[in-house]
């Protein structure tokens, strides 16, 4: 009996500090926030694709799950174009990989697009909101305990609807749901 119990002590203190350590790690970094450049395709909408600068915040709420959200807005050039606002919030699931500072994610994000004045300058069924889905796939990487270097790439689908480009090349042509590529890369912290 005494041995069971030598046994068991020795047991809970190699074991238990590690497990510690590791439970700590995940409460640790529960937030993520930081800033991100990203580029949306859109050639099919407005003819060109743009650059933007935004803002992200993550909440880890389970090991291999958070709750992901990034609004960017695209600025307007001297020359009237582009000024699109995108918000995106969803879901952000994977693995990161404790040996190597590595983490591979997929991404689900709804959310909206805000076509700028080029576009419903000369297509006013733009004007309103459009719903959005981004889907995709996210690396991470860990250059310290605190800081993150994130890479994004994926399809954002936009739901133009009965929206038709109008275009001095082409004749017009109902939109529907667009596919456009969306590739970024982002700086954070953790905490």
């Amino acid at each position: 009996m005494s041995y069971r119990i030598f046994f068991t002590l020795l047991v809970m203190l190699f074991v238990a500090p590690g497990l510690a350590r590791a439970q700590s790690r995940t409460e640790e970094h529960k937030f993520e926030t930081g800033v991100v450049f990203t580029v949306l395709d859109l050639r099919d909408v407005t003819g060109g694709k743009s650059g933007a600068l935004g803002v992200r915040f993550t909440y880890n709420f389970h090991e291999y799950a958070a709750f992901d959200s990034e609004l960017a807005h695209y600025p307007e050039n001297s020359s009237g174009n582009y000024g699109e606002t995108q918000g995106l919030f969803g879901i952000k699931a994977g693995k990161r990989f404790g040996k190597a500072p590595v983490g591979l994610f997929v991404k689900a994000r709804p959310g909206f697009v805000k076509l700028g004045n080029d576009v419903t300058r000369y297509n006013p069924a733009f004007e309103a909101m459009r719903l959005a889905l981004d889907l995709g796939g996210v690396l991470e990487l860990y250059p310290s305990e605190r800081t993150i270097v994130r890479v994004d790439y994926g399809d954002t689908l936009i739901a133009l609807g009965d929206a038709s480009i109008n275009s001095a090349t082409r004749p017009p042509r109902r939109l529907g749901t667009t596919h456009n590529t969306q590739a970024s890369i982002g700086f954070g912290f953790r905490f």
